[in-house]
C-alpha cells in the first residue's frame, strides 16, 4: 500500500536514520517507530528540500506549510491513503481535496479542536465545519476533544477515534539517582503560581519543565513567567528527553 505520511518536524531535527541510531543508543525515545512501521512516504520539510524542478524552485519561496499542501495535492492521486499527522497542513489540505473531489482516503490526527489562542480556535472551528463530512477518520488523544467533535460539530462518531497516547516504556524506565527534589512538567491544567507560593520560605529544590508547545504559550505558563521574587531553589525551563528522564529520576 502506498501511504503518504505528512509530518511537521523542522529541518533542525535529525533525519529518521540518525534519530533511529539515537534510539538504539538509548539517547532518545522510540519516536520513529510509527514512521518505520508504516513504510510510508514521509512528506516533511526534508522531503520538500529534495524536490527538484519547478516544484522544488517554487517550494524555496513558499512557506513550508503551503508547500506541503501543494506537494500533497500533487501526490494525492498516486497515493492509496493520506495520513496527516499535523493539523495545520491536514485541515486546509482536506478542504482543498474535498473541493477538488479527490477521493483518496484521508486520516487526520488532531491534537485539540479548542485552543488557548482565540484566533487559532476560530480557524480550526471553521475548517472542521467545512470538512466534517470529508475525512475518512479523525484520531484524537483526548476523550473530551472527541466529545466536542461529535457533539458540537456533529461528526459521525464512527469516524472519530480516541486513541491512547503511546509511551516508550523502555526509555521511560525507573532510574536510581542520588539527588532528591520535586518537579512539575507540562502546560495544561496547571496551577503553577500556587506551587511557587507553597515553595516560598522553604529550601526545597524544584524544577518546572514547561514552555511553548506547538507554537502556543498557555495562560498557565504565562502566569508563571509573570511572577516575581521566585524561591531560590526553583528553576524553570524546558528539557530534552534525556534531561527530562534524569529529572524524573531525581
Amino acid at each position: 500500500m502506498n501511504i503518504l505520511y505528512i509530518l511537521s518536524k523542522g529541518l533542525n531535527q535529525p533525519d529518521i536514520q540518525s534519530l533511529h541510531a539515537l534510539e538504539l543508543q538509548d539517547r532518545h525515545p522510540r519516536t520513529t517507530y510509527l514512521e518505520r512501521s508504516l513504510n510510508a512516504n514521509i512528506l516533511d520539510e526534508r522531503w520538500l528540500s529534495q524536490v527538484n524542478g519547478i516544484r522544488g524552485t517554487l517550494y524555496k519561496w513558499l512557506p513550508v506549510t503551503l508547500s506541503q499542501i501543494v506537494e500533497a495535492i500533487y501526490l494525492s492521486r498516486k497515493t492509496d491513503v493520506i495520513f496527516s499527522h499535523t493539523e495545520k497542513v491536514g485541515l486546509p489540505l482536506g478542504l482543498l481535496l474535498k473541493w477538488m473531489r479527490i477521493k483518496t482516503p484521508h486520516v487526520l490526527t488532531i491534537w485539540r479542536i479548542t485552543s488557548s489562542d482565540s484566533i487559532q480556535a476560530k480557524w480550526k472551528a471553521l475548517f472542521m465545519r467545512l470538512t466534517v463530512d470529508y475525512f475518512t477518520s479523525i484520531l484524537l488523544w483526548s476523550s473530551n476533544q472527541r466529545k466536542i467533535l461529535c457533539e458540537q460539530f456533529h461528526m459521525d462518531s464512527r469516524r472519530v477515534h480516541w486513541i491512547r497516547y503511546g509511551i516508550d516504556e523502555q526509555f521511560w524506565r525507573p532510574i536510581t539517582h542520588q539527588q532528591t527534589m520535586i518537579c512539575s512538567v507540562g502546560m495544561e491544567m496547571r496551577d503553577y503560581p500556587t506551587l511557587v507560593r507553597a515553595l516560598q520560605g522553604t529550601s526545597i529544590r524544584c524544577h518546572i519543565a514547561t514552555g511553548q508547545a506547538r507554537g502556543e504559550l498557555f495562560d498557565t505558563v504565562r502566569r508563571l513567567y509573570q511572577m516575581r521574587d521566585l524561591p531560590d531553589g526553583l528553576s524553570i525551563g524546558q528539557k530534552n528527553y534525556r534531561q527530562l528522564r534524569d529529572l524524573y529520576a531525581k
